[in-house]
C-alpha cells in the first residue's frame, strides 16, 4: 500500500514539477526560505490528491523523517551536481550525479509517504492543499501553490489565469491526473 502511494506521489511530483513555473517557485522556496521541496510537494499531494490535512505535528514528523537523508545524501549530491554545472569535461559525470540525485529524491518521497498520516483518503480539495502548504511554508508558498494548481488544472481543463488563482477557488480532479499518469507509465513531460 505504501509503495503504491509512493508511486502516486512520485508521479504527481514529476507531473507538476515539469512545469517551469512550478520548478522555479519550488526552487525559490528552497533557496530563499530553506524549505524542503519534497515536503512542500507532499503538502500539495496530501491535499490535492489524498484530501489529507497536515497539522503542525504531522509536518514536524514528516520533516524529521527526511532530515538525515536530506543532510547526508540529497544535499551533497545537489552540491556536486551544481559544482559540475558548465564543466564540459565532466558532462557525463554530472549526468550520473543528476540521476543519483533524482533517485535520492524519489527515496526521500517514499520516506515522506511512510511517515505521513494514515487513514482513508478524504475528499481532495485545493483548499486542503493550500492549508497544508501554508502551514509548512507560510505566505512564501503561495507562488508554488498557484503554479501547481494551474499545472494540475491545465492537465484536465483550461488553465485558470495564474494571477487570479486563489487557493479557496481552485477545484479540479487531481486524482484523475495522477491515475492517468500512472496508467501511461509516468508523466512523460
Amino acid at each position: 500500500m505504501a509503495d503504491d502511494e509512493a508511486s502516486r506521489f512520485w508521479a504527481f511530483s514529476q507531473a507538476i514539477y515539469a512545469d517551469p513555473e512550478v520548478a522555479a517557485a519550488a526552487l525559490r522556496l528552497h533557496d530563499a526560505q530553506g524549505r524542503d521541496v519534497n515536503l512542500a510537494l507532499y503538502c500539495l499531494y496530501a491535499g490535492f490528491v489524498a484530501g489529507r490535512e497536515l497539522d503542525e505535528g504531522a509536518l514536524a514528523c514528516l520533516a524529521a523523517a527526511v532530515e538525515s537523508w536530506n543532510e547526508e545524501v540529497v544535499r551533497p549530491l545537489r552540491a556536486v551536481r551544481r559544482r559540475l554545472k558548465g564543466r564540459e569535461d565532466a558532462a557525463e559525470l554530472r549526468a550520473g550525479v543528476a540521476a543519483a540525485k533524482l533517485e535520492a529524491e524519489r527515496l526521500a518521497q517514499a520516506r515522506l509517504v511512510a511517515a505521513g498520516p494514515a487513514g482513508p483518503p478524504a475528499e481532495a480539495a485545493a483548499a486542503t492543499a493550500w492549508r497544508n502548504l501554508s502551514r509548512y511554508a507560510g505566505a512564501a508558498g503561495r507562488p508554488l501553490f498557484a503554479a501547481a494548481a494551474s499545472r494540475l488544472a491545465a492537465g484536465l481543463a483550461p488553465a485558470p489565469d495564474r494571477a487570479a488563482v486563489e487557493p479557496e477557488e481552485v477545484e479540479h480532479p487531481a486524482e484523475r491526473l495522477v491515475d492517468h499518469l500512472l496508467d501511461r507509465g509516468g508523466p512523460g513531460v
